[in-house]
C-alpha cells in the first residue's frame, strides 16, 4: 500500500474518536503537497478546511469562519467549545499546515464522530494527543533524476548521466529543490549538467555571492538550522567531518558527558538534521553533512581532520570559540533546559 493510500485509509476509517495524522519532514520535502493531494482524494462530504498556521494570527477564529460561524464568542474557551460542538458528527477534514511547537493544536481539534485532522510540521509535535506521525523522506536518486528529466528534458540528461546522478544526489531528494534547480537549468539551455554540478557547491568563504543553485539546495537546511539553539547548532557543525559516528565519538568531540550528548543528538534527529543509524549511532545525509561543514568553514572555526572513530583522545574545549565553548559539566541548568 502506498503512503497516500495508507494515510487516506487511516483518515476515513470509522472511529469514535477524531483521527489525527501528522506528516513531518524538512522544508521543501513535499509535506504540504502530499496533504493537499490526500485532501482532494478522500471523501469528506461536509467539507475540507485548509489552514496555514504559519500565516494565521487567529487560527481558531478562521476555522469557525470556515464552517459558517460569523458571530464569535468573546472568550477563547467559548470559541473552542463552539468549534467542537459545530464539527461534532460532521464529515469534515481539517488540514493544519506548517504547525510549530508553539502552536496550541489541541484547541483546534474538532469534535468527535466524523471529523479528521491532517497536520504537517517540520518536527513531530509530541503534545498533540493520539496523533499518529509519518516521517516523509526524500525521493530516491532515480526518482530525483526522473523529476529533473521532466523539467530539463531527456536530451540534456542523457548526455551527462553520471553528472545528473551526482546532481540528483546533492538535492537529498527534496522535490522543491529539484524543481528549482531544473527550472534554473531550463532557463540556461547552454549549460551542461557538469556546469550545474559545479554551481551547487558553496563557494569559498569570502565569495561575493552564492549561485542560485547552491541557495536552492541550502535553503531547507538554513530554515531548520535557524530554529536550533546555540548548543544544537554547534554540535551540528562540529560533527560534520564524520558521516557516521557513535555517541562516544560525539561525546569526545563535544567534550560533553554521554547523557548530555545523547539528548543533543536526539534533538538533531527530531529536527531531521541527523539520522539514527543504530544503537548509539548517528549519521548525516551527505548533502546535510556538506552543508554543516560549509557552515563551520564560514564561521572560520577549525574543522577536525578526518579520523577513525576512537582516535579522538583529548578534550576540545581549547579550540572552541565563545559562546560555543562547552564545559565538561554541560550548560548551566543542564542540557535538557538548554534545548527547551
Amino acid at each position: 500500500m502506498s503512503l497516500t493510500s495508507a494515510l487516506s485509509e487511516a483518515l476515513t476509517r470509522p472511529t469514535a474518536s477524531v483521527p489525527v495524522l501528522g506528516i513531518e519532514g524538512l522544508a521543501a520535502i513535499g509535506k504540504t503537497a502530499l496533504a493537499v493531494h490526500i485532501a482532494h482524494t478522500v471523501d469528506f462530504p461536509d467539507g475540507r478546511l485548509f489552514l496555514d498556521l504559519a500565516e494565521s494570527p487567529d487560527p481558531l477564529s478562521e476555522l469557525l469562519h470556515g464552517i459558517g460561524v460569523r458571530d464569535l464568542p468573546a472568550s477563547a474557551s467559548e470559541r473552542a467549545a463552539l468549534w467542537r460542538t459545530r464539527t461534532s458528527g460532521r464529515r469534515v477534514l481539517v488540514v493544519l499546515d506548517n504547525a510549530r511547537p508553539e502552536d496550541d493544536i489541541r484547541v483546534l481539534l474538532p469534535g468527535a464522530g466524523g471529523p479528521a485532522v491532517l497536520i504537517t510540521a517540520r518536527r513531530r509535535l509530541y503534545d498533540v494527543p493520539h496523533a499518529h506521525w509519518t516521517k516523509l523522506g526524500g525521493l530516491s536518486v532515480q526518482e530525483s533524476v526522473t523529476l529533473l528529466t521532466q523539467v530539463v528534458g531527456q536530451d540534456r540528461v542523457a548526455a551527462f548521466p553520471g553528472e545528473t546522478q551526482a546532481l540528483a544526489s546533492r538535492t537529498a531528494g527534496l522535490p522543491q529543490v529539484i524543481r528549482a534547480i531544473g527550472e534554473r537549468l531550463a532557463s540556461r539551455p547552454d549549460w551542461t549538467m557538469t556546469e550545474a554540478l559545479k554551481r551547487v557547491g558553496r563557494p569559498a568563504p569570502g565569495a561575493p555571492a552564492r549561485p542560485p543553485e547552491c541557495q536552492a539546495i541550502e535553503k531547507p537546511y538554513e530554515s531548520a538550522v535557524a530554529e536550533l539553539t546555540p548548543w544544537q547548532r554547534h554540535a551540528f557543525e562540529r560533527l560534520s567531518p564524520f558521516p557516521r559516528f557513535s555517541t562516544a565519538t560525539a561525546s569526545a568531540a563535544l567534550d560533553l558527558p554521554a547523557q548530555d550528548t545523547t539528548i543533543l543528538l536526539e534533538s538533531l534527529v527530531d529536527a531531521h538534521l541527523l539520522e539514527a543509524a543504530g544503537p548509539e549511532a548517528y549519521a548525516y545525509q551527505e548533502p546535510v553533512r556538506l552543508f554543516a561543514e560549509s557552515m563551520q568553514q564560514v564561521r572560520n572555526r577549525p574543522i577536525m581532520p578526518e579520523a577513525a572513530e576512537g582516535a579522538i583522545r583529548t578534550p576540545l574545549n581549547g579550540v572552541l570559540e565563545a559562546p560555543y565553548t562547552l564545559s565538561s559539566a554541560g550548560p548551566s541548568g543542564g542540557m535538557a533546559d538548554a534545548l527547551a
